[in-house]
């Protein structure tokens, strides 16, 4: 990892964002609406998020230990957990890396990229849900095993919920054309090599 930066969070409104995927997935809500009912039509229980943002909400994560090169869009709703796009030459594109933060991850790297870029970063949720992916940052070893292979990942609610979110994460992954993904343990190894050292982290972040 970089060593601390002394400079402020980027500004979200200095950034050019280039993500069709987005784009795609907002049109793909509003027919899971005209598809599913109930708790079905809530397309972030499926995929085990808090909140998802629209490129007009993004913004840093905040915590001691979020990259200030970096703009969070997604949020489990534990402790604090948030994904966040690698912010490089003032834009974010297709090819843009997905960092993980883990504010409560005390003791260890609160930090790890998850995805190579957002569309991998959605084959991954799709598959198993986000908090599965969390794991990649507590339990690595562990995590990868689950994707680098078909496994179902143990999960505290139902059976019927299971079902339930997996039609729907089916559904969105149907139409946006997004097959599962599998990593291999030296392509995730490869990635943390090639941007973990490029993240700039807030001077007073309990790391040094």
């Amino acid at each position: 990892m970089s060593e601390a930066s002394s400079s402020q969070p980027i500004e979200p409104c200095q950034i050019k964002i280039d993500l069709p995927l987005l784009k795609a997935l907002t049109q793909t809500k509003r027919k899971i609406h005209r598809y599913f009912s109930g708790e079905q039509a809530n397309w972030l229980r499926a995929v085990n998020l808090a909140e998802f943002c629209l490129p007009s909400q993004f913004r840093n994560g905040g915590y001691y230990c979020t990259p200030l090169n970096s703009l969070a869009f997604a949020y489990t709703g534990i402790e604090g957990q948030h994904f966040s796009f690698f912010v490089s030459d003032n834009a974010i594109t297709v090819d843009s890396p997905i960092i993980l933060s883990a504010p409560d991850n005390y003791g260890a790297e609160p930090n790890i990229i998850v995805a190579k870029n957002f569309r991998i970063f959605m084959r991954l949720v799709l598959m198993y849900g986000s908090f599965a992916l969390t794991e990649l940052i507590y339990e690595p070893t562990i995590a990868l095993q689950a994707f680098t292979e078909f496994y179902q990942v143990k999960s505290p609610v139902s059976h019927e919920d299971i079902q339930l979110s997996r039609s729907v994460r089916n559904f969105i992954a149907r139409d946006l054309n997004l097959a599962p993904y599998y990593y291999q343990a030296d392509e995730f190894m490869a990635l943390q090599q090639q941007f973990m050292s490029l993240l700039e982290l807030p001077v007073d972040n309990g790391l040094s």
